[in-house]
């Protein structure tokens, strides 16, 4: 009995002990986030890592600021663009946050923070256009977008902007999302500035020369495409619950584009790919079609098998087997199972549909999209933005954001010279 008492005893002077050696702990751990998260706001440290981005939601990208206009919503993300807007939004506000990876971002011209007159994405020239339209009205089109992001992040991002009185969220993301998303512990994780410093310390980012030039496919396609899927769906349920129009944008896809000849693929060391290779540019079409249906690398075959058809004439197989290679082998585009179903969520009460990727396929006679109106695998050229951004304004008037207006529709050139945009014009000739 005695010797019970005495162990109960012990184990508790034990335990006391242990927590006052872990209150010191504690204490510092508090300490060392307010430090950090000081340093952070004043930008003197940044805790997150590049690849970090892709799978977490921007932290705190919109803080409140007094100034001289008043209390105003400030976007302070070093990965987005500049932007500001009242905390109240003043009557005959028109209010419309853009967001969505690199491309939405508009990715060459637009490249985040430390560009403030940087124009050429489709946030711009729907602000111009507008504005254009609507002179009696404030037009705000403020684009919350940045590289690198699958729809999870976007989704977060989706959530908080429906709460600042939008009036249209646009949404056109999904070009990122070949990798698994993160587990929700991580995410929590994640949003510990400690945890952050630490890992950005212990585990730093590999070598640009090491790391890979696009963004690895998961083993699991279908969870990730699930996972793309209830993203979408979680957009919707937010904007839903303020009311908010959400336009959803299906994303064009460079079907053209072959990752070998641009170094984000290697050709595969197998006979029959390499056979349908030297059959290709002997131009015996048919026969290398034959090698290549033997390759194992069912993305990168069906490219050179869609590259053959098109020779061929057989533009009809030819512009399926692209898709079939983008599929397998989407390298940061667009898989078209995607675009098929932000088509089919569109058709609900709020959700409205900018069909980017049709209005890219058409043109080109061949209904396969013209590859000048890119610059890369997935970034478009500011004419190429231009023309997506008419789809935008055009799914706008369809769901009757704004009333009909009077004014004459701009022509492109007349909004780069109501806006000063000439630069875009003297660009260099791989950004036409």
């Amino acid at each position: 009995m005695l010797l019970n008492k005495l162990f109960r005893l012990t184990n508790k002077l034990r335990l006391r002990r242990l927590l006052f050696a872990l209150i010191p702990l504690v204490f510092l751990l508090l300490i060392l986030t307010v430090v950090f998260s000081l340093l952070e706001k004043e930008e003197l440290i940044e805790t997150e890592r590049p690849d970090d981005r892709i799978l977490y939601a921007p932290l705190k990208f919109i803080e409140q600021e007094k100034t001289e206009q008043g209390l105003m919503y400030v976007v302070r993300n070093p990965h987005m663009t500049r932007g500001r807007f009242p905390v109240k939004k003043p009557k005959n506000t028109f209010r419309v946050f853009v967001t969505g990876g690199s491309f939405a971002l508009g990715t060459p011209y637009v490249i985040g923070n430390p560009v403030d007159d940087a124009y050429g994405g489709i946030p711009d020239w729907l602000q111009a256009e507008l504005s254009w339209r609507y002179p009696d009205r404030v037009i705000e089109v403020i684009n919350v977008s940045a590289g690198a992001q699958t729809t999870g992040p976007v989704m977060e991002i989706v959530k908080d902007v429906a709460a600042l009185n939008a009036d249209a969220i646009v949404v056109a993301a999904g070009n990122n999302d070949s990798i698994a998303p993160e587990t929700v512990f991580n995410e929590a994780l994640h949003k510990w500035i400690i945890y952050r410093v630490l890992k950005k310390t212990l585990l730093p980012e590999p070598h640009p020369f090491e790391r890979p030039l696009s963004m690895p496919a998961a083993k699991d396609i279908n969870l990730v495409e699930r996972a793309f899927r209830e993203h979408i769906d979680g957009m919707i349920r937010a904007t839903r619950n303020h009311g908010v129009p959400l336009i959803l944008c299906t994303l064009p896809i460079n079907l053209r584009f072959d990752g070998i000849a641009a170094g984000l693929a290697s050709t595969p060391d197998e006979p029959a790919f390499l056979a349908g290779d030297s059959l290709r540019k002997e131009k015996r079409y048919r026969e290398a079609l034959e090698q290549y249906a033997q390759s194992r690398f069912q993305g990168l075959a069906a490219l050179r098998s869609a590259q053959c058809l098109e020779q061929l004439g057989r533009l009809e197989e030819a512009r399926e087997m692209y898709r079939v290679s983008v599929q397998v082998k989407p390298i940061t585009r667009m898989r078209p199972t995607y675009n098929q179903y932000v088509r089919a969520v569109t058709k609900q009460d709020g959700v409205y549909l900018a069909d980017l990727a049709a209005a890219y396929e058409r043109t080109d006679p061949a209904r396969i999209g013209d590859p000048n109106l890119f610059v890369d695998n997935c970034h478009m050229t500011w004419r190429g933005y231009y023309q997506m951004a008419q789809v935008v304004l055009q799914a706008v008037d369809n769901a009757r954001l704004l009333p009909a207006s009077e004014a004459s529709l701009p022509t492109m050139e007349a909004l780069i010279e109501h806006n000063g945009w000439q630069a875009l014009h003297s660009w260099h000739r791989n950004h036409p």
